[in-house]
């Protein structure tokens, strides 16, 4: 299920400043207007490959919050990301906002699209690969789902730091009872 992106918050016109250990630098207004740009092109590219999908396999598709059902999994990844345990993948950058893919079954890195690429095509059929992640069960069919979290761009004054969040795609599967 894909949400549409949320609007990016206002050029305030503030000069976002960062101290290193040898020098300052300054976001200037154009350099928060390109990060604002680089995060809603991803956001625009990831609902464009998500109905793009989903067009091709004729699934539903819902605009809105996401799905309860999704909620768990997000929490989930929002914890593991707070306590370190998930990073970006060598080809992300909290710097350049792109679109990344996390899936709760391979959960120690966000990923971008090569590297979901190279988890696919290690799926093999096994058991395994039909458990669901909503109750953790075998099921035989397995729904596959998807949900977006919209890349933001994080003002962090009590660092002096802009990041930028890139836009997840969390995919996963789930049973008949489940979905």
């Amino acid at each position: 299920m894909a949400t549409l992106p949320l609007a990016h918050p206002k050029n305030t016109g503030e000069i976002q400043t960062m101290t290193t250990s040898t020098k300052e630098t300054r976001m200037s207004d154009t350099a928060r207007t390109a990060l604002l740009d680089q995060v809603d092109a991803a956001n625009r590219n990831t609902v464009a490959a998500l109905l793009a999908v989903a067009d091709a396999v004729n699934a539903r598709t819902t605009t809105g919050p996401l799905p309860t059902k999704a909620l768990p999994l997000v929490e989930s990844l929002a914890l593991r990301l707070m306590e370190g345990r998930t990073t970006l993948c060598r080809d992300l950058s909290w710097a350049h906002p792109a679109p990344a893919t996390w899936m709760p079954y391979a959960p120690g890195l966000i990923r971008c699209a090569a590297c979901v690429r190279t988890v696919l095509a290690r799926i093999k059929g096994t058991d395994q690969d039909f458990r669901c992640d909503g109750c953790g069960k075998y099921s035989r069919p397995l729904y596959p789902q998807a949900a977006m979290i919209p890349g933001q761009m994080l003002d962090l004054p009590e660092v002096q730091f802009t990041v930028s969040m890139p836009t997840i795609t969390v995919t996963y599967g789930l049973c008949r009872r489940c979905r």
